[in-house]
């Protein structure tokens, strides 16, 4: 199938879109319009020099369905590309290659969704701990300072030290919103 490549612009491609030098010629953006290749500042290679290093060291996307059929980078783009052989320019990727890398990136984008999932239930339990950990505290409070819990001795809005909340019925004993006795 070939190995994964992401477009990642070369460091010395032109200032204004990337294209490198020999393929260049007059090219159109809408920052400048018609140009010819500029010489990139030193902060965009430097900054094209990140990208390239944080592509190589982060997990490969599986190559674009219709990516070159030699190095599956997209056609947009291509260019000349070294190979071990020499070079090529971008060709027409086989139908059996288009297969195999749709199926790839279905099963990455699979993978990626269960992870998400993963994290959400482990978050949601987390969460859940939390608010146990903190209700039980809560309870051990009320119990150190003498105050057994009954809802008659709630206020209306049912406020606890844990589980404020803001639709109380405007009860007059309401620690949170009323007057408390004293």
């Amino acid at each position: 199938m070939g190995r994964a490549v992401r477009n990642v612009q070369n460091p010395m491609g032109c200032r204004w879109c990337g294209i490198d030098q020999p393929d260049h010629a007059d090219w159109w953006v809408p920052e400048v319009g018609w140009h010819r290749w500029t010489q990139p500042t030193q902060e965009q290679i430097k900054q094209r020099m990140r990208e390239r290093r944080a592509l190589r060291q982060s997990p490969a996307r599986p190559s674009s369905p219709m990516g070159c059929r030699l190095c599956g980078i997209e056609q947009r783009g291509h260019g000349i590309q070294a190979t071990a052989g020499g070079s090529h320019t971008w060709q027409q990727p086989t139908s059996e290659q288009i297969k195999q890398r749709m199926l790839a990136r279905r099963q990455q984008a699979t993978e990626e969704l269960c992870s998400v999932q993963q994290q959400t239930v482990d978050r949601a339990q987390q969460m859940h701990a939390e608010r146990q950990q903190l209700t039980d505290q809560a309870d051990a409070y009320l119990t150190l300072q003498g105050i057994e819990e009954s809802e008659s001795q709630r206020p209306g809005c049912g406020w606890l030290p844990v589980d404020a909340t803001t639709d109380c019925d405007w009860d007059p004993n309401c620690p949170v919103h009323g007057r408390t006795k004293g």
